[in-house]
């Protein structure tokens, strides 16, 4: 049963999950008929605890690289205070499967503002060029992007700004958020099916076309 339990942890080599099974042997050995339950409980709090560790352990660029396949693609975001002119700086670092981090400058913290200021209803075109115009060369059309954002950009919804063409990013790329690039790292769960959705935020800004609603309705 334990085996049972780290068989299901993804984003683990064989090696690990070898090594976690028996760290937790012990444990079994240790459990009576009477004191089963204890034990398997203590063996799986054990897990617990390693999968843990190795959530907040420091991860290398390598690392993160060797989780991406043909045609994925990794960007953190990051930003930082330019101590030479004392603006925020925005850069993004874009990792595949075979080669180093591409180190790429975005903006600076007042472009980035100002885009946010102006508003949903004209922001989604001038963030596009702001941000994805000067990352669409590395990335090829279709390919499957992971992205941590950093600073404003956590409460930007980069994922459908659009192009002059009038396409959106998420349009173009599969795009998929997290807190942090070392996620693609980690064990996570399997997707799990819903039959209902809730949508959140401004309704200025969210004009959504009807046959959008309709395919809203029809899920739901």
């Amino acid at each position: 049963m334990l085996a049972d339990i780290v068989s299901t942890a993804e984003g683990l080599s064989p090696d690990h999950k070898a090594n976690i099974i028996q760290d937790c042997a012990k444990y079994c050995l240790l459990a009576q008929d009477e004191d089963a339950d204890y034990y398997f409980n203590k063996a799986a709090l054990f897990i617990k605890h390693l999968l843990n560790k190795e959530y907040n352990r420091l991860f290398q660029y390598c690392d993160i690289q060797s989780c991406l396949k043909e045609n994925e693609y990794a960007i953190e975001f990051v930003n930082y205070q330019d101590d030479r002119t004392g603006q925020e700086q925005y850069e993004a670092l874009i990792l595949t499967n075979s080669t180093y981090p591409k180190r790429i400058r975005i903006c600076d913290g007042q472009e980035l503002n100002a885009i946010y200021k102006s508003g949903p209803k004209t922001y989604q075109s001038e963030l596009y060029n702001l941000i994805w115009a000067k990352l669409e060369k590395e990335i090829p059309e279709g390919a499957m992007l992971s992205f941590a954002p950093s600073g404003l950009i956590n409460i930007l919804n980069i994922e459908v700004a659009q192009n002059q063409d009038g396409k959106r990013a998420c349009d173009i790329w599969n795009i998929h958020r997290l807190t942090s690039t070392k996620q693609l790292c980690l064990p996570h769960t399997t997707n799990r099916s819903f039959s209902k959705a809730m949508i959140f935020g401004r309704t200025d800004g969210m004009a959504y076309i009807r046959n959008e609603v309709n395919e809203i309705d029809r899920l739901t």
